[in-house]
């Protein structure tokens, strides 16, 4: 039954209609900047060592490594697109994209076409929506074709900038270029060309946060963003990815970096309700590579459970 209470009611709040409930978020800007305060102290150095732990950018340099930075960037970002309503966990359908990319020699962009779909066919991830998810590649391939070649043939642009792939598939798809698996198969291009450069490099700084389940669990857990259920983030993102920006606006750190710390410890209070517990476990993954801000960190982005 839809919510009839329980609406936040705010005059500046972004709001979206769910039901019969006009459900309103907001934007905590003073939290939002004082976590990109405590992410300027870490430093960007610090989170970049962190998404060096990331089993995507694992996965991915895996293909890098074995046929070519362009090859990875395209058939990583086409996965990306992909990458919704799956039957596995997210590290598992990257290791399904390693193990099937990897194991053949680099083919042409047109071939990458025609190996994008029995991936589709073969991985059990897919197996959800599989033939909207294969129209979804026809798609960009009939209407993104320009950038899909620049970014096979000139993948380290996307380290400069990533809006020109960002809009082009957003037209190709005739969706919004914030909508979470544009934003995230632009991160995953940039995974493609990090992971062949000798030193860590930061991601660009024009693609907003991709909100998947993780992300808005965090962004609720945080108090950077107020909704009266994390679901809510989920429905309409756009709060979440201001708040965010504010963020990675605050500690210098571009948004898509921010992710991967995000990505890494946000299933955690989706599972726990202990807020005390998850403030721990989260410490405990960060302090490796943070050292003693973990503490404070893992204060800041935990303060709610996902219930």
């Amino acid at each position: 039954m839809p919510r009839q209470s329980h609406c936040i009611n705010h005059p500046d709040a972004t709001q979206y209609r769910t039901g019969i409930c006009r459900v309103r978020i907001t934007i905590n800007e003073e939290k939002a900047r004082k976590l990109g305060r405590l992410l300027y102290n870490i430093g960007l150095e610090k989170i970049l060592l962190l998404e060096e732990r990331d089993p995507q950018l694992h996965a991915i340099s895996r293909v890098s490594g074995s046929t070519s930075t362009g090859w990875a960037a395209v058939t990583a970002s086409l996965v990306g697109l992909v990458s919704y309503r799956l039957t596995l966990k997210g590290e598992e359908w990257w290791s399904c994209y390693g193990e099937y990319f990897s194991d053949q020699k680099e083919l042409s962009l047109q071939e990458a076409y025609d190996k994008i779909i029995s991936f589709i066919d073969e991985c059990k991830g897919a197996a959800i929506q599989r033939d909207a998810k294969k129209n979804r590649i026809k798609r960009v391939f009939r209407g993104a074709r320009r950038a899909l070649e620049t970014l096979y043939s000139q993948p380290q642009r996307i380290l400069a900038s990533g809006s020109w792939l960002l809009n082009s598939y957003s037209r190709a798809l005739k969706q919004e270029p914030w909508r979470k698996t544009i934003a995230f198969s632009v991160k995953m291009a940039y995974y493609a060309v990090r992971s062949q450069q000798k030193h860590p490099v930061p991601a660009p700084w024009d693609v907003p946060v991709p909100v998947d389940l993780r992300v808005s669990c965090i962004t609720y857990s945080s108090g950077i963003v107020k909704a009266d259920d994390w679901r809510d983030i989920m429905r309409d993102p756009r709060p979440a990815i201001k708040a965010w920006s504010i963020v990675a606006e605050e500690s210098r750190i571009p948004a898509l970096n921010i992710d991967s710390l995000l990505w890494m410890i946000g299933s955690a209070p989706r599972t726990n309700s202990d807020v005390n517990e998850v403030q721990h476990q989260v410490y405990g993954r960060l302090y490796p590579v943070l050292g003693p801000r973990a503490y404070d960190l893992s204060r800041l982005l935990i303060t709610e459970p996902c219930r």
